[in-house]
C-alpha cells in the first residue's frame, strides 16, 4: 500500500451545492434561486452557473442538489435554453420537484452620470428584451438592441463599459454594479410574471401527492400520444397549463413534447403512473403547491 508522504495536502471531495441558478449575481434567477432556498429552509447561498445548460447539467451530474430554471414567462413565452434542457432527451436527467413564481420589474439601467443622448445600446437577455419591447420600440428605437446571457451579464457588463449603453436588469442590480435606473418599470405587462422549476435529480423523491405534473412525451407523426397523455390527466382533474415541442430527428413530423399540468386539488401519485402506464411517457416531475 502506498503511503502519503509526509506533510502532503488531503484532498477532500467537493461537496454539492445546495442550488444553482443563472448567475452572476443580480439576476432574476438568483432572486428565485433564493425563495426556492427560503421555502425549504436551506440556510445556504445558491451557486451561480454561466448558462441555463450549465445549471441542469450541474444538477443531473450531482454537483448542485437542486437547481432553477425559468420555463415559462406570462410576456415572453419559453426561455429557449431551458427548454433546450428539458427537450434535449426524452428523460433530462433530472426532475421538476417545486415552483417559484417571481413577478418580473425591469428597468433600464445606466452608470450614474449617463444621459439618455449619450446611449448607443441596450443590453439584455432576449426575453427581458421581448418583454420591454414596446417601451423599448417607442422609446429607443435608435438604439441597438445586444443580447446578453443574462440581465445580470449585462448590467456587469454596462457597469464596466464606456457610458453609452444601458441594461435592462432587474432592481437587485442596482447596488451590485452601481448602477442607477434612467427608466423604471419598463415591462410591457405590469403583471409579467416568470415561473421558475426547482429542478433535483433523477433519483429525486416525487410528491406522493402532487397538484402539479410535468410529462415528457415522444410521439410519432399522427401520433395519438399527445392527446391521450392531455385525456388521462384531464381524467384525474389536471388542466394542462402549457406544452412546448421539438421535432425528433430522422422521422418526418415526430415530436417530443413537454406537457404541465396543474390540478386544484392532491391526487394521488400512485394514479397518476396507473393512468400513464401505457403511453410512451417519462414523468419529469410532479410536486405539490401546497
Amino acid at each position: 500500500m502506498m503511503k502519503q508522504a509526509a506533510g502532503a495536502a488531503t484532498t477532500e471531495p467537493a461537496q454539492p451545492a445546495e442550488l444553482a441558478y443563472l448567475g452572476p449575481r443580480g439576476t432574476y434567477s438568483e432572486q428565485a434561486a433564493l425563495a426556492a432556498l427560503a421555502q425549504r429552509g436551506i440556510d445556504a447561498l445558491p451557486s451561480a452557473q454561466s448558462s441555463l445548460g450549465a445549471v441542469a447539467e450541474a444538477v443531473a451530474n450531482g454537483r448542485a442538489r437542486l437547481g432553477i430554471l425559468p420555463i415559462v414567462a406570462t410576456t415572453s413565452a419559453f426561455p429557449a435554453a431551458a427548454h433546450a434542457a428539458l427537450l434535449g432527451a426524452s428523460d433530462p436527467g433530472w426532475r421538476v420537484v417545486g415552483e417559484v413564481q417571481l413577478p418580473i420589474v425591469s428597468h433600464l439601467l445606466v452608470k450614474p452620470g449617463t444621459r439618455r443622448e449619450d446611449l448607443r445600446r441596450v443590453l439584455s437577455h432576449p426575453n427581458a428584451l421581448k418583454e420591454a419591447s414596446v417601451v423599448l420600440r417607442r422609446e429607443y428605437a435608435d438604439l441597438q438592441l445586444v443580447e446578453t446571457a443574462s440581465t445580470a451579464a449585462a448590467a456587469r457588463e454596462v457597469a464596466a463599459g464606456d457610458g453609452t449603453s444601458a441594461a435592462v436588469a432587474g432592481p437587485a442590480a442596482m447596488p451590485l454594479f452601481g448602477l442607477v435606473a434612467l427608466a423604471e418599470g419598463i415591462q410591457d405587462d405590469p403583471t409579467n410574471t416568470t415561473l421558475f422549476w426547482v429542478i433535483g435529480p433523477a433519483s429525486a423523491a416525487l410528491a406522493e401527492m402532487p397538484d402539479r405534473v410535468v410529462l415528457s412525451i415522444d410521439a410519432p407523426g399522427q401520433s395519438a400520444a399527445l392527446g391521450k397523455a392531455v385525456s388521462a390527466l384531464h381524467g384525474l382533474g389536471f388542466c394542462v397549463t402549457f406544452v412546448n415541442a421539438a421535432p425528433l430527428p430522422g422521422a418526418p413530423f415526430a415530436f417530443r413534447y413537454a406537457v404541465a399540468a396543474a390540478s386544484e386539488r392532491p391526487v394521488p401519485l400512485v394514479e397518476i403512473r396507473a393512468r400513464l402506464a401505457q403511453g410512451p411517457y417519462v414523468l419529469v416531475g410532479a410536486y405539490s403547491t401546497r
